[in-house]
């Protein structure tokens, strides 16, 4: 809902007992890799999911500027150039609208950083 262009997408998507789900999900992006497995589940009240997210060699600065979840929890990214791999997980409740609840998230990252160089003007 970032509004991203996914190519060359494969994977698995499926939808039971209120459940939707994705497994093996790959595509091209961001100059770069992702892959996603997860489910967003609308069984309670407040609908929920449960995301794993792998991103490979994408570029940072199309990164911070195309997924916006990312200037929420990664700011320092508007000052960098590079290229990085990342997994992460992350869990929550959704708004009516399926947003992330951002006050819900929950979950762990790993992120390691391949090329990284600060934006000149930034110094």
């Amino acid at each position: 809902y970032d509004n991203l262009i996914l190519k060359n997408l494969k994977g698995r998507a499926g939808i039971a007992d209120e459940t939707a789900s994705i497994q093996h999900m790959q595509s091209d992006l961001l100059g770069g890799l992702i892959a996603l497995s997860g489910n967003v589940s609308t069984k309670s009240d407040v609908p929920s999911f449960n995301m794993n997210i792998g991103l490979e060699k994408v570029h940072l600065e199309e990164t911070f500027k195309n997924i916006g979840i990312v200037k929420f929890l990664a700011p320092i990214f508007s000052s960098l150039e590079g290229v990085l791999d990342t997994e992460f997980n992350l869990a929550g409740d959704l708004t009516s609208d399926f947003s992330p609840k951002l006050e819900t998230l929950k979950g762990s990252a790993l992120l390691h950083l391949i090329t990284a160089n600060v934006h000149p003007e930034s110094n």
